[in-house]
């Protein structure tokens, strides 16, 4: 888990900041970090449809595997949106309040 970031920030942005360690630990990540997998080889990605480049049947398969996934952080990221705790303005001191907010939340 990364700090946050102050602001609208892209993901992708923060994840090209991240020093990332090699691990055999496979990180499933959404089309908002495209590229990501040409620099760590255990990013899955799931396939990308155009209107020139239609997807298979078996990348639709590998699509839904990843989201049915991937929904779990999905439904703990609107968790914490729904709590509505980080969208106020925090007055405590400590600078790493929100860091710590975002862990225990």
């Amino acid at each position: 888990m990364s700090d946050t970031y102050e602001g609208s920030v892209h993901d992708k942005s923060i994840w090209d900041d991240l020093m990332i360690k090699k691990t055999s630990i496979n990180i499933l990540v959404d089309l908002g970090f495209l590229g990501a997998d040409k620099k760590h080889e255990n990013v899955i990605l799931p396939y990308k449809t155009s209107k020139y480049k239609k997807t298979s049947s078996l990348q639709k398969q590998i699509n839904k595997g990843i989201s049915s996934l991937r929904i779990k952080v999905e439904h703990a990221f609107s968790g914490v949106k729904r709590l509505k705790i980080l969208s106020q303005k925090i007055y405590l001191r400590s600078p790493n309040i929100y860091d710590l907010l975002i862990k225990v939340v």
